[in-house]
């Protein structure tokens, strides 16, 4: 669906949920179109802006994103910032809204968080030591997180998904299948399934411990931290669930080739974190990485196109025989 065709169906589903929040508008807009569709509200006071997403069907049930509710403001009172939620009239941090299999959804509001995004800081960095900074920052602000997950404990009735490997990577996972993506060869699909195979034995052979295993942002890469005056801000929790740390790192430097710019996400890791990271282990979760992704793509084609692939597909081939010769 086309960003132009998905704002005409779903924007009046956007006004009705807003009504449920009892938010007056003055402009909608779609802003993003991913795995949930997201809306920059705008009003007549310059200081209420939101965002207002649009959850897709079936992929977090209402207990789990009520969940990630629960833990964004666990994380707001550790210091880490994340988006403030509002509550509608209901008394629910969620609206249903909409009619049918296409566009019946969950509707979530929070305050609209200003500042560029990480990523863009990175693009546009002129010299290799701002890009080495910024990745130095993210690994403080991930370490910062998994101290936080360390030491919390959920409430009871807390609900998120598993990302052990076997559950993301399986075909009824919304990652996994990552065998079923049309533009993979034969050969890939081969490599790569071999690749699969070793990586879950050697993941089952890891001791799982509240340093190596635990809640995960799971897509914590620069395009979902937004820089600010007042200190980064973490954003788009949808993929979170109890899985290893080093899958957030691989996240994290899954787009960032250079080894300086491991080097410095890792310093800035180390420098602020009670964790330990196994680094020498990073390759494998790369690699679990590029298969989630490939899995996703394959699930969402309407969100894929050719150069994304290939860049992906790459990456998981040349991670894939590393692994294979090395674990």
């Amino acid at each position: 669906m086309e960003r132009a065709e998905a704002a005409a169906l779903f924007t009046p589903h956007a006004a009705e949920a807003l009504e449920a929040f009892g938010v007056q508008p003055t402009r909608i807009e779609l802003v993003s179109l991913s795995e949930n569709l997201t809306f920059r509200v705008e009003t007549s006071s310059p200081e209420e802006i939101y965002a207002l997403r649009l959850h897709r069907p079936g992929y977090n049930t209402h207990a789990e994103l009520v969940s990630e509710r629960i833990w964004t403001r666990a994380l707001r009172k550790a210091g880490i910032r994340t988006p403030e939620d509002m509550t509608a009239g209901n008394g629910d941090s969620f609206v249903a809204v909409g009619s049918g299999e296409e566009t019946s959804r969950l509707a979530g509001l929070t305050r609209w968080i200003s500042g560029d995004l990480l990523s863009t800081r990175i693009e546009r960095a002129v010299r290799a030591d701002d890009t080495r900074e910024a990745l130095r920052g993210l690994g403080a602000l991930t370490a910062r997180l998994h101290d936080q997950t360390r030491a919390w404990r959920p409430p009871e009735g807390f609900l998120r998904r598993s990302l052990e490997v076997e559950t993301l990577l399986a075909s009824t996972s919304s990652w996994g299948g990552f065998w079923r993506h049309p533009r993979l060869s034969r050969a890939d699909q081969r490599l790569l399934a071999a690749a699969a195979r070793r990586l879950v034995r050697r993941l089952s052979a890891c001791e799982r411990t509240p340093d190596t295993f635990g809640l995960i942002h799971a897509d914590l890469h620069p395009g979902n931290v937004i820089v600010q005056d007042g200190g980064p801000a973490v954003i788009d929790f949808d993929d979170a669930g109890f899985g290893w740390r080093l899958y957030d790192v691989a996240a994290a430097l899954f787009h960032a080739e250079a080894p300086e710019t491991e080097t410095a996400f890792l310093e800035g890791y180390e420098a602020v974190g009670a964790i330990r990271l196994e680094a020498d282990l990073l390759p494998l979760f790369r690699l679990m990485r590029a298969l989630a992704l490939i899995g996703w793509l394959a699930h969402r084609p309407e969100l894929d196109n050719a150069e994304r692939f290939e860049i992906i597909r790459a990456r998981a081939v040349s991670l894939a025989g590393s692994c294979l010769s090395r674990f």
